[in-house]
């Protein structure tokens, strides 16, 4: 991955800095079979409440691994949305935060603001200002 993990302030003292797989694991939820998503979301959602955060739409893909996954969905809160690839899962799940005016998954912030400048070409007032993410973007835009 060639961004760092960045330091998410936790409400009160403190600070949280997630590990490579947290960052993953805020971008897409992966699990083998579907009876893991609930477990899998759980920990995640207790996790963030540590740091006064919350849980925000979240692609999920199920499979043994992403050569054979079996179902794809988008989860908001407790409702899953099925859809047809992983493609389309990261699309809607992008699509519902901006129509929901929600935030990016924290700890995948800058994994979503690289998708949302480079893919759909996309700035917004809110955008927050990682210099990482805009020297990456500044790179694609110039090999195009």
């Amino acid at each position: 991955m060639l961004l760092k993990p960045i330091v998410i302030k936790k409400k009160g003292t403190g600070v949280w800095k997630p590990s490579r797989v947290e960052i993953t694991e805020g971008f897409i939820c992966h699990v083998k079979i579907a009876g893991e998503i609930k477990p899998s979301l759980e920990r995640r959602r207790s996790k963030l409440a540590t740091y006064g955060l919350t849980l925000q739409p979240t692609p999920i893909l199920v499979g043994e691994d992403f050569a054979s996954l079996e179902k794809c969905y988008v989860a908001v809160d407790d409702v899953f949305y099925e859809v047809p690839t992983p493609l389309k899962a990261v699309d809607v799940a992008f699509s519902i935060i901006h129509a929901l005016n929600a935030c990016y998954p924290s700890e995948a912030e800058q994994v979503w603001l690289i998708i949302q400048r480079c893919v759909y070409e996309l700035t917004t007032p809110y955008d927050k200002k990682i210099i990482g993410v805009n020297t990456l973007v500044a790179d694609i835009n110039n090999f195009e």
